[in-house]
């Protein structure tokens, strides 16, 4: 009994922890579907990538779009300008309140002059960010139908949407090469400035320990200088009041340098008359 219990209790665990995961993969299936629902509530972007003047049985220009509904979600179309016109008027009637702007036909001059095709390209995508801004515009069949909202092409589906994919992936490869080059000559260029400014760095590194060292002589001797004087002056002090109180004693130096050069060697009385005479005489200068 006990054992039927525990393998119940066992069983009933299990089927929750499923129940969880199943709850856990539904609400990430939802969030999914949310954000998908999300984009696809957005109105497409419709990109003009640029045109093609074919001349297989006559000459006429096709331009390339690219429709991208979601990050993960785009494909290329081609229209005519007679495409493009046949749409206007179509929403035209449909929407009378409403007007698109559309580059006008060109009769009377060269439609293939390169000048002019750049200049209708920048116009046709004017009308197209301007038909997707109107949310009821891009709803109508009309629209979803010259965009193939509802049928998207594949990648493959002709050789003109092949060729056109290749090309897209080749301007895509183009485009990145490019900024790859230009952030490589940042990157030079910054390393560059890198380099002369660590030499600018090590330059004033060694001026200062240079000037750095000139301090530390200059202090050194500074402190020798003191000290010197610092020994020196007291016996100078004891020598100036060892004269003030010794006349005597203050005028042996004196007279050693006075008496040396009239000193000579004889009796010890010639000394003493040599040492009275030399006094006599300095104390006459003295007077």
């Amino acid at each position: 009994m006990e054992g039927s219990l525990a393998g119940h209790t066992t069983h009933s665990h299990r089927r929750t922890s499923s129940l969880g995961s199943l709850s856990d993969h539904a609400s990430e299936e939802n969030g999914m579907r949310t954000s998908t629902d999300e984009w696809h509530d957005r109105p497409p972007v419709p990109t003009l990538l640029g045109y093609e003047v074919m001349e297989e049985r006559a000459k006429f220009t096709v331009y390339k779009i690219l429709v991208r509904r979601a990050p993960d979600e785009s494909w290329v179309i081609f229209r005519r300008y007679t495409d493009f016109s046949r749409l206007n008027d179509k929403l035209k009637e449909l929407f009378p309140k409403f007007r698109l702007s559309l580059p006008p036909k060109r009769r009377f001059k060269d439609n293939y002059d390169m000048n002019f095709l750049e200049e209708r390209q920048v116009g046709l995508q004017a009308f197209l960010q301007n038909l997707v801004a109107q949310k009821d515009m891009t709803n109508c069949d009309v629209v979803r139908g010259f965009l193939c909202l509802d049928d998207p092409p594949g990648p493959f589906d002709s050789l003109e949407e092949s060729k056109a994919y290749c090309e897209t992936l080749e301007e895509t490869n183009h485009r990145l090469q490019r900024e790859l080059q230009d952030k490589q000559r940042e990157i030079q260029s910054l390393r560059r400035i890198l380099e002369d400014r660590e030499l600018q760095i090590s330059g004033l590194e060694k001026t200062k320990n240079s000037i750095c060292d000139e301090l530390s002589e200059v202090h050194a001797v500074c402190s020798e200088t003191v000290k010197v004087d610092a020994h020196t002056e007291p016996e100078i002090e004891a020598a100036r009041t060892d004269d003030a109180s010794d006349p005597d004693h203050s005028l042996d130096p004196q007279l050693a340098k006075r008496s040396h050069a009239a000193y000579w060697s004889g009796s010890a009385s010639e000394d003493s008359e040599c040492v009275s005479f030399t006094r006599s005489t300095y104390l006459k200068d003295q007077a």
